[in-house]
């Protein structure tokens, strides 16, 4: 329960960083970095374990991504909404998202990263627990950001 808590505060000091984030993104009318903090909020909260508020999350950082046309942040998001219906069980809805992902990066030639969809997709159709691999040559998650969580 200790630990609980300790996430939590956590989670609380990481949401004070994204809103002072977003504030700067929006001072510098930068749109790709205002579409990743719902990407990255989502993210906290498959951390959690919170799965609701991360699909709703990184569903919304989807379609801010698709809107101003940012291919890699759009990718990057999809992947988290994979993670987050394939942490719920829900391994059909995970494998679309990732599915979606792969069709973006093969657009953008990123060969690392559609082998790290591709591991994610098998994930998903072999409908065990959640994947604990890292993205392409250990390096975190399929957006090589951070690794994904145990």
């Amino acid at each position: 329960m200790v630990f609980l808590a300790n996430a939590h505060e956590r989670h609380a000091a990481a949401g004070d960083h994204y809103a002072a984030a977003l504030r700067l993104y929006r001072s510098t009318i930068n749109l790709s970095g205002q579409a990743s903090v719902p990407n990255e909020t989502g993210w906290t909260y498959i951390l959690l374990g919170a799965y609701d508020k991360a699909l709703h999350q990184c569903g919304q950082a989807v379609s801010l991504h698709h809107m101003i046309g940012d291919t890699n942040g759009e990718a990057a998001a999809l992947d988290s909404l994979g993670h987050a219906y394939h942490h719920m069980g829900r391994h059909s809805e995970a494998f679309v998202c990732y599915r979606r992902t792969l069709k973006l990066y093969q657009h953008m030639n990123d060969r690392c990263l559609e082998a790290a969809t591709l591991l994610h997709m098998g994930d998903s159709q072999a409908g065990g627990s959640p994947c604990h691999r890292r993205g392409p040559m250990g390096t975190g998650r399929a957006d090589s950001r951070r690794a994904r969580p145990p």
